[in-house]
């Protein structure tokens, strides 16, 4: 879903992502909240800064265009970088990203870093792609559900603390299921309409 805002801004929102924001900004900022996956192309004003606000972390920018994936479910935060700079407030910290800059968070641990990654990778998800990074395999099958609208179970009796890699065009559930299947012990079944993931 695309939309724009009161000042200009332009949003791109993911798949179950849900923002709030006001029909008009104040005088003095312009602040928004996001649960999920957006990308914004933020107008510049130097007298306005623009923040969003997420469970997690707080992302304030003067202009520039930058993706944000907080989902509740998953287990990263990541804040990517296109053009301009950006600014990633915590509650014990604070980091500033430049282009191909990427903020991750991992909200298990408690524990974040900065890392280079091309800006563009992050936002194939505009195009209906996926792309993963050391992603944590259940935030992986978080984003599976979320695109594919599907039913997806961890079998018990294992440990799945499996890093996914890896870009997918456009491709159906089962190629990116197979490519886990390659890369890692992780195997899947279909049971009824459910896709249930599992480890020999």
């Amino acid at each position: 879903y695309q939309l724009v805002l009161s000042d200009g801004t332009l949003v791109y929102l993911n798949s179950m992502t849900k923002i709030r924001f006001p029909e008009r900004f104040s005088e003095k900022c312009r602040e928004v909240e996001v649960c999920g996956e957006a990308f914004f192309e933020v107008t510049r004003d130097e007298e306005k800064p623009f923040l969003i606000h997420t469970k997690d972390a707080d992302v304030k920018v003067l202009g520039t265009s930058f993706n944000v994936k907080a989902f509740d479910m998953d287990e990263q935060l990541t804040v990517s970088v296109q053009t301009g700079k950006v600014q990633v407030d915590l509650p014990e910290a604070m980091m500033r990203l430049l282009p191909d800059e990427q903020f991750v968070m991992d909200k298990t641990k408690g524990e974040f870093q900065k890392r280079n990654e091309d800006a563009r990778l992050s936002t194939v998800w505009i195009k209906g792609g996926l792309y993963f990074n050391r992603t944590p395999i259940r935030t992986v099958v978080n984003e599976l559900v979320r695109m594919y609208n599907r039913t997806i179970e961890f079998a018990p009796g294992a440990e799945y603390d499996d890093y996914i890699y890896g870009e997918h065009d456009n491709k159906s559930l089962e190629a990116v299921l197979k490519s886990i299947q390659y890369s890692t012990d992780i195997k899947y079944r279909i049971e009824n309409d459910k896709i249930v993931l599992y480890k020999n």
